[in-house]
């Protein structure tokens, strides 16, 4: 990474937020430094439009990597 942090020490968190006339959800894929995949899947109870189910899975992926423990996070979305 061009950052200057080392690429042992960076998160690396995947979004792909979907709406469709059935639903919405969102999936995040955050990635450990050691290369473990952890997945998570959201159900929105509101129709967000493309934008907001993005934004939504944006900090649900943010915010499980500090949860876990990241420091520094690289984030890749699907826009």
């Amino acid at each position: 990474y061009e950052t200057g942090v080392p690429k042992f020490g960076v998160w690396e968190v995947y979004t792909n937020g979907s709406v469709t006339m059935n639903g919405s959800g969102a999936g995040v894929v955050l990635v450990i430094p050691e290369k473990t995949k952890i997945e998570y899947t959201l159900w929105f109870e509101f129709p967000p439009t493309k934008y907001e189910s993005e934004y939504e899975v944006v900090l649900v992926g943010v915010e499980m990597g500090r949860v876990a423990g990241a420091e520094h996070i690289v984030l890749m979305t699907d826009s």
